[in-house]
């Protein structure tokens, strides 16, 4: 999938902000990616649940989404599953 892939993911997400459940589990997205999703989750208060096993994205990507993880935007407490 790639970080094009995830991009692509990530516009399709804005679009449904009702989800609140996403797994992504054994999908290569790499750090790019994971910097791409990183963008949605930062503006996402519903998303609850990510499950990102085996998606290769690095130490820079987790990094990334737990900083994204991290903003405080009123959102629920999120359960990332790197």
């Amino acid at each position: 999938v790639g970080a094009r892939g995830a991009w692509s993911l990530t516009s399709a997400l804005e679009q449904h902000s009702s989800i609140e459940s996403l797994s992504l589990m054994q999908i290569d997205i790499g750090h790019r990616g994971a910097t791409n999703l990183a963008t949605l989750l930062e503006n996402n208060a519903r998303l609850t649940s990510l499950n990102l096993l085996r998606c290769y994205v690095g130490a820079q990507g987790a990094a990334t989404i737990a900083a994204a993880l991290a903003i405080d935007n009123a959102a629920p407490r999120r359960s990332p599953s790197l």
